[in-house]
Order: C-alpha cells, then sequence, then structure tokens
C-alpha cells in the first residue's frame, strides 16, 4: 500500500498456530485479507516447532547461551520482533506500536511473551485468540518428562552428556521429528473432556514451559506482576472443538444430550452430571452444548481467571471475551463458533479451509466487526462497542464481553456461574489447554 504522508504506521506482528508442532507463515490462507483496508504493516515469520523448538534437556541447557533449553519457538519469535524494531521503519512502520496478534498456539505463544522478561519493549500491544491459559510447567519437570518420553523414540536413546549431545546434532531430522510422541501433539475429537479428576495432563505432554529466562514465570503470575503491562485481548470460542466434529454429538437428542453427561462425568455422580445438563441445556441444538462444556473449561475459564490477574497486575486496558457468533452454514462439517472461525471471519479466509463455503451478509458483518474492534485496541489501545475494563470490574467480579451474532455486549461477572462450578468440583486449572 502506498504510504500516505510521512506518518508511521501501526505494525501487526501474526504468529501463527497449529499446536507449536506444525504450521507456517502460509497455514491460514491469505492473512493479508486482514490489512487491505487498513494503513498499516503487517509482518509474519516462521518459527522452529515441534521436537526442534520445544525439546528441553539438561545437557542442551549446559551448551545454550541462555542457560536453559526447549522455548526455541519463542526465541525465534523474539529476533523477529527484534528484526521490526530495527528495521520496520525503512518499510513505513512504527516500531513502537507493534501488536502481536496470534491464534490457537499462535495466541498460546503471545501468553509466553506476556510472561517474558526478554520481550519486554519488543511489542506494545497483544491479541491472544483461542490460545492456551496453562503455562506453569517448571524446568525439571519438562526435562525429566522429554528425557523419559521423547528421547527413547530417537536414535540417541540411553545416551546423556556429551555423547546425547553428539548423536542430536548429527541424527536424521526426519528421525527426530517422528520421535514426538502423540501426547505432545494431541488435538482430537473432545481430547479434553474434563471428565476425570487428573487433569489435561493426564493426555497431554508440555511444549511450552517456564524456563525462567525465555519464559520468566509462570504465566497467570507474570500478569499479576505486569511483566509485559500493554493493552491487552484475550478471547476464545463457545465451541472450541467443533473445529474436529465429534460423530458422537453431532447428532443428539436433548435426551441423547443428558445421556452423554451422565457417560461423560460418571466418576463424578449423576448429581454433577444433572448440573452439568442445567448449565448447559440451553445451547441449542444439543450438540453445541456438548461442545460449550469443554470450551469453558478449557479456554474461557483460564482466561477470566488469567483476565482477573492482568487486571490487577497491568496499568494498561485489559479486555476478555466469548465468541457466542456462528457460521451462517456449516464450513467443512463445523457449525458452532469453533476454534479460529473468529480469524477466518475477520480475515476472509473462508475459502482456504472451505472451497463450497459462501459466506451471508452475516457472516461477512461479523468479520467486520472482529476486525473494527480489534483495530480499536492496535490503534487506540482500547475496545469501544460491547467492552469494558476488567479493571472497571467490582471486587470479586471479572467483566468479559460476549461476542455474538449481531452485537458485542459486556457482562459485569462473565462466566462466574460456570467457572465457580467447575471449580467446585476440582475441574480448575488442571483442565486449561496446555499447547
Amino acid at each position: 500500500k502506498h504510504l500516505r504522508g510521512t506518518a508511521k504506521l501501526p505494525v501487526i506482528v501474526w504468529i501463527y498456530g497449529g499446536s507449536n508442532i506444525m504450521g507456517s507463515v502460509e497455514f491460514y490462507g491469505p492473512i493479508e485479507n486482514l490489512v487491505r483496508q487498513r494503513d498499516c504493516v503487517l509482518v509474519a515469520m516462521n518459527y522452529r516447532l515441534g521436537i526442534f523448538g520445544n525439546l528441553a534437556l539438561r545437557e542442551l541447557a549446559e551448551v545454550d547461551p541462555r542457560g536453559s533449553s526447549g522455548n526455541l519457538g519463542i526465541t525465534d519469535q523474539q529476533l523477529a520482533l527484534q528484526w521490526v524494531q530495527q528495521n520496520i521503519a525503512a518499510f513505513g512502520g512504527d516500531p513502537q506500536h507493534v501488536t502481536l496478534l496470534g491464534q490457537s498456539s499462535g495466541g498460546t505463544n503471545i501468553l509466553a511473551h506476556l510472561a517474558s522478561e526478554s520481550s519486554r519493549g519488543l511489542f506494545h500491544r497483544a491479541i491472544s485468540l483461542s490460545g492456551s491459559p496453562n503455562i506453569t510447567m517448571d524446568r525439571r519437570s519438562k526435562e525429566d518428562m522429554d528425557r523419559r518420553l521423547i528421547l527413547p523414540n530417537t536414535p540417541c536413546a540411553g545416551m546423556f552428556g556429551e555423547t546425547l549431545l553428539e548423536c542430536l546434532y548429527t541424527a536424521d531430522a526426519h528421525a527426530l521429528d517422528k520421535a514426538l510422541p502423540v501426547s505432545y501433539k494431541i488435538f482430537d475429537v473432545l481430547w479434553d473432556y474434563p471428565n476425570n479428576s487428573h487433569g489435561i495432563a493426564s493426555r497431554e505432554s508440555a511444549l511450552l514451559y517456564v524456563d525462567g529466562v525465555t519464559v520468566s514465570a509462570p504465566l497467570e503470575e507474570a500478569l499479576r506482576r505486569g511483566i509485559n503491562d500493554v493493552p491487552l485481548l484475550l478471547q476464545s470460542m463457545q465451541a472450541e472443538m467443533d473445529c474436529a466434529p465429534a460423530p458422537q454429538v453431532e447428532n443428539l437428542s436433548q435426551q441423547g444430550l443428558r445421556g452423554f453427561f451422565n457417560q461423560q462425568f460418571a466418576e463424578y455422580g449423576e448429581d454433577v452430571a444433572k448440573k452439568v445438563y442445567d448449565i448447559y441445556g440451553q445451547y441449542q441444538p444439543p450438540a453445541y452444548a456438548a461442545y460449550a462444556v469443554d470450551a469453558d473449561t478449557a479456554t474461557a475459564c483460564g482466561f477470566r481467571q488469567l483476565a482477573q490477574a492482568a487486571g490487577n497486575g497491568f496499568r494498561s486496558p485489559v479486555f476478555w471475551s466469548t465468541v457466542t457468533a456462528s457460521p451462517s452454514k456449516a464450513l467443512k462439517g463445523q457449525r458452532f463458533p469453533y476454534h479460529n472461525w473468529d480469524f477466518t471471519a475477520a480475515s476472509r479466509v473462508f475459502s482456504h479451509y472451505d472451497e463450497q463455503f459462501k459466506p451471508d451478509q452475516n457472516d461477512l458483518a461479523l468479520g467486520d466487526r472482529f476486525r473494527a474492534d480489534w483495530f480499536d485496541l492496535i490503534l487506540h489501545g482500547e475496545m469501544f462497542h460491547g467492552w469494558k475494563r476488567v479493571q472497571d470490574s467490582q471486587p470479586g467480579e471479572v467483566i468479559g464481553s460476549v461476542v455474538g451474532a449481531n452485537q458485542t455486549q459486556w457482562y459485569k461477572n462473565h462466566k462466574a456461574m460456570e467457572c465457580d462450578f467447575w471449580k467446585s468440583i476440582g475441574v480448575d486449572q488442571r483442565w486449561w489447554w496446555i499447547n
């Protein structure tokens, strides 16, 4: 876009998702649609993924200048952000007006930057879409876990010290890439359903962790401390896992929904299953209700707690929201506000995912609203239409917004009933998404 005048333009740095195991700058299609009608500069980078971006071992830490290992995808992103600081002015961009925008694990990585002292000053706004709220694993636990679960699958099994390092440096890259167990990359039908007392770590292994250097502190603590105090939006979807439609819930009747909850929550007893139905039976059709459960326990309740922490720790405005607006029709089988529907609508990349999908005026208007709201935060550090700062909450309450089909509306204690219920039965941070 031709520069207008001499004013420096705001910069958006896009971080793609893919569970931190796959993806690229092309993963989401023509993301430049997001800024076609705006005067700004869009920057995107690739970064290390899977074992190459996340393997943490004592031997690797001993030869790493940071004194730690893993979290290399984050250091790659920091390098790109440093490049932006040094060079973006040559492209008309303002290095003092940089917004991080990311979806899924891209949103998770943004949360890691918010917890990183080494990212301080590299960005000035942050928008995390459906990121994983749980970044808490400590260094020793991560190194022990990776040695126990990953190394036996590599050509370096059973090795230690310099012998291990030499093997890792010279091993076939494809062999190493295949060594990552499924627990590090699970994202399957209802895999995150909170149907036991053990938590999501019983099924999933963390990639990002708190190394004390690249990720300075557990996320909630970092937000409470205001390590990176910038205007912030945390946004999740009310049917996240409709992105992988589950056959067992797609055609549920109302009675079938009761049976589904009884089955899923058998460990907790019939009273809990009945309470889940009482809370979520309002979502129609019943399949939507089934997806709404783990959307709350995996993301929304986590974002509520993180928003509260940031509201206490930040001087900058903090906003958080849940999207309840659905596509006008099924998009590749996805009928409800699924994981990535917000970014798909905002960037109008519908055909990238489903060539048969023809958006109607409601879909286009919703995308326009997303972009307008996000650009309010990008340009002004504020959000206006249906939004209110978390910092304006009364004691014991957490303000949040619902992005509905026709309007966005803020509520003084968003998701309090749902999240208080889940916490009362032990479904808490242990069930928040990890990667």
